[in-house]
Formats: structure tokens, sequence, C-alpha cells
């Protein structure tokens, strides 16, 4: 940024007046090329000391979170779809498993249905949220909402 836009800037700013601004015009236009020049590089190297200031300054340590691991998310999130599925089960043969066919094998397609949809919508919820969000609580959250809601229209039909 030259001289010129600087002062322009402090201008708009309000922090000059415009009989100060004209006269840093004035004295700037009527120096010669390498008066100008010498404006323009100390005007760049103040700007980079400010910046380099800022910078040192922004270099906040990130507060650190309470959090538990994502593993013990992963955790509480396999253990909600098995209960989806056991859930869904029960309201589906009113408790009895024996009118299944195979009722393990009904078990594990509940499973399934119970990973696909908690994966899908977490997916999609993340890819909103990416710089904030923890994957596994994202995970863990649209697990319980989702498959609740699915719980919830079975129990209603």
């Amino acid at each position: 940024m030259s001289y010129i836009k600087k002062i322009e800037s402090d201008y708009s700013k309000g922090n000059i007046t415009l009989d100060q601004i004209t006269e840093l015009r004035k004295k700037y236009q009527n120096a010669s090329d390498f008066g100008k020049n010498q404006m323009d590089e100390a005007h760049a190297e103040q700007q980079e000391s400010i910046e380099k200031e800022l910078a040192n300054n922004s270099r906040v340590e990130p507060m650190k979170q309470e959090t538990l691991p994502s593993s013990i998310n992963y955790f509480f999130t396999s253990i909600i779809m098995v209960f989806y599925a056991l859930i869904s089960m029960s309201i589906e043969t009113d408790g009895d498993f024996s009118r299944y066919y195979h009722p393990f094998e009904e078990f594990i397609i509940q499973v399934i249905v119970a990973v696909v949809i908690s994966f899908t919508i977490s997916g999609i919820a993340y890819l909103f949220k990416r710089k904030t969000a923890v994957y596994s609580k994202t995970l863990l959250y649209t697990t319980i909402i989702m498959l609740g809601l699915s719980l919830l229209g079975k129990i209603m039909r």
C-alpha cells in the first residue's frame, strides 16, 4: 500500500482532518521520485511491523475443551444403534421375536439401517460445520435424534 493510500485510509477512518490530508498530498506530490519512494518504503516498513505485531498478538492459545475422547462417542453411538435395533424389532413383532424366520439376520439388518441413516445424516451435518464440529460428537447427536424420530414413527403407526 502506498503512502497516498495510507493517508486516504487514515482520512476515511477519521484519524486526520481534510486540511492535514491536503497538506500531506501536496508534500508527497512536490517530493522528488526518490523522496516518494522513501515515503512509500517507510510506510511499507511501518505496515509490515504493524502486521507482524498483530500476527504475534493473534496467536492465542486455543481453549482446551473438556470433552470425551472420540472413541467413547463412537462406543455410545454403537450402543444406541444396538438398542435401536432391539426396540425396533420389538415394536414390529410386539415383543415376540419368534415371528421372524431368522431373528439374528433381522437384527443385523436393523443395525445396518441405523448405521446408514446415522452416517449419512451426520456426514451431511458435518460438511456444514467442518471447522468447529467434532465428527464423533456430530455422529452421536444425529444418531440419537434420527433413530429416536424413527422409533417414534414406528410407535405412532
